[in-house]
């Protein structure tokens, strides 16, 4: 999976970067078994936004395109 640097630009406070799904293993406790996996970065400026604050906004939207029928609730 690359990963890329994410700088934050002029009049921004965070930028969202989303990369291609692939297929990985993970293991379900039991066996490895392929998923869809992506890597979702956020660069966010400090001075304007909580780490606290970014850190739960990635944890709510990995939630949500792990379940996306959670978005018509």
């Amino acid at each position: 999976m690359k990963r890329k640097s994410m700088f934050v630009l002029l009049l921004a406070a965070a930028i969202l970067a989303v990369g291609r799904t692939a297929i990985q293993p993970q293991w379900n406790g039991e066996a490895f078994e392929p998923r869809p996996t992506m890597a979702v970065t956020l660069s966010a400026d400090h001075r304007i936004v909580d780490g606290a604050v970014a850190a739960a906004f990635l944890a709510d939207l990995k939630a949500m395109l792990e379940e996306p029928l959670r978005l018509l609730l």
